[in-house]
């Protein structure tokens, strides 16, 4: 979203020192692109065109430069269209009979999730990120009126807010961790992407969650262990990266855990 962002990709390069030689390439998937760039990297070691590939993702919402009428009292995304984006998350809620009161409770989990995790003992740059609300109560979350829908189900206390983020993962061939002497944390077994109706939409929003829960039967004790995007935030084009980062060092740390528990 960011101005800057053309060719972001050849410019981190060349800032963090990758070879001036080694080519560089943006992608756009929108929510999906830390992931997406994960996908191009494994296709370019599968067809061995690099044994080493740095993918990532970044976003800086705060840096969007926009042009439009009336923005400055307040504008929907995709007002234009007569679709704002928060309307996918209501018809949600709508079909799954999902209810404010459900929603609020996730949104209270999550923050309460991530303000829960422990991190490591050491010199931090940055105390805490101003997204997370770890303070907030149901009592104060109920209060909150409804923004796209009347007596709907979306507020602000449980969508995503404005973000952001930046994250990188490095990818290598078996033959490449082998020939540098590297250890890695994960391996990646299969990628898939699919479309889906434009009616729904992703993690921004409480309903969406709340609906995948219900219909998959998922054990809302297993997921987002950490807190999800309400209360980490949503930056687009980086999400990916660090949901595959937190997804890594969460199993990681629960098969220590599990052989701890075991010893």
């Amino acid at each position: 979203s960011s101005r800057d962002a053309a060719y972001l990709a050849r410019h981190v390069g060349l800032r963090v020192g990758v070879p001036i030689p080694t080519p560089a390439l943006t992608v756009n998937r929108l929510c999906g692109s830390g992931f997406q760039s994960i996908v191009n990297g494994c296709q370019e070691i599968s067809l061995n065109d690099s044994e080493v590939v740095l993918c990532g993702g970044t976003e800086s919402m705060s840096q969007t430069p926009f042009a439009v009428r009336n923005v400055r009292f307040g504008t929907k995304l995709g007002g234009d269209l007569q679709t704002p984006m928060g309307v996918t998350a209501e018809n949600l809620a709508a079909k799954y009979n999902i209810t404010r009161e459900e929603c609020d409770r996730y949104a209270f989990k999550t923050q309460q999730r991530w303000k829960a995790v422990k991190v490591k003992k050491s010199k931090q740059s940055l105390e805490r990120d101003e997204h997370p609300r770890p303070e907030t109560t149901l009592e104060q979350l109920g209060k909150l009126p409804t923004v796209f829908k009347k007596d709907g189900t979306v507020t602000a206390g449980n969508a995503s807010g404005v973000s952001d983020g930046a994250g990188a993962v490095i990818l290598a061939s078996e033959d490449a961790v082998k020939k540098h002497n590297l250890t890695p944390l994960a391996r990646i077994v299969s990628y898939h992407a699919a479309g889906c109706d434009p009616n729904i939409m992703g993690i921004a929003f409480a309903p969406q969650y709340l609906s995948v829960e219900k219909v998959l039967g998922l054990d809302p004790e297993k997921t987002n262990v950490n807190g999800g995007a309400i209360a980490l935030g949503h930056p687009l084009g980086a999400s990916g990266s660090r949901i595959t980062s937190h997804l890594v060092h969460e199993l990681r740390y629960q098969v220590d855990s599990l052989a701890a528990q075991r010893k």
